[in-house]
């Protein structure tokens, strides 16, 4: 590019736009189905206050997504961090397909510990010990205060 020259715009996608639209849609379909559930007033909320609210959000986030691609330029190159993405599913997968075999405290203690490979600098023992206290936090919590009816462990 010479010192004249202006920098060239990137186009943006039509996947971008068709994201946006997605978002959009679901917020109009959001606010909709919230409507027919009647949302009452801030003071006493109605069953579809919190998906109104929700919906409005959502479609005002597209609007400024679309906003965002006529002025901003349009279309980025988007870095994916694939090992966050890779161990937070590996673990979330891991606590839904054992939470019933092993009980809730195995299952979130595996939950933790797969979920903190995510980040390489996390030390086995952190991982551990990590898991260990927020398996213990959680019986403490779910079962013990809240009494709900989970198995804490599998025998």
């Amino acid at each position: 590019m010479s010192a004249g020259e202006a920098p060239s715009r990137q186009r943006a996608g039509a996947w971008e736009y068709a994201a946006a639209l997605c978002l959009l849609a679901l917020g109009v379909y959001l606010i909709i189905d919230g409507v027919a559930y009647g949302t009452g007033t801030v003071r006493r909320m109605g069953p579809g206050f919190f998906p109104v609210a929700i919906g409005t959000l959502l479609a005002m986030l597209a609007l400024g997504i679309v906003l965002e691609l006529f002025v901003g330029g349009g279309a980025r190159r988007i870095d994916w961090p694939i090992r966050p993405i890779l161990f937070v599913t590996a673990s979330m997968l891991v606590f839904a397909g054992l939470v019933e075999i092993t009980g809730i405290v195995p299952a979130a203690f595996l939950l933790v510990v797969v979920g903190s490979c995510a980040d390489s600098s996390t030390t086995p023992l952190r991982a551990i010990v990590s898991g260990v206290v927020l398996a213990g936090i959680g019986w403490l919590v779910f079962i013990r205060g809240f009494g709900l009816p989970l198995e804490p462990f599998w025998w």
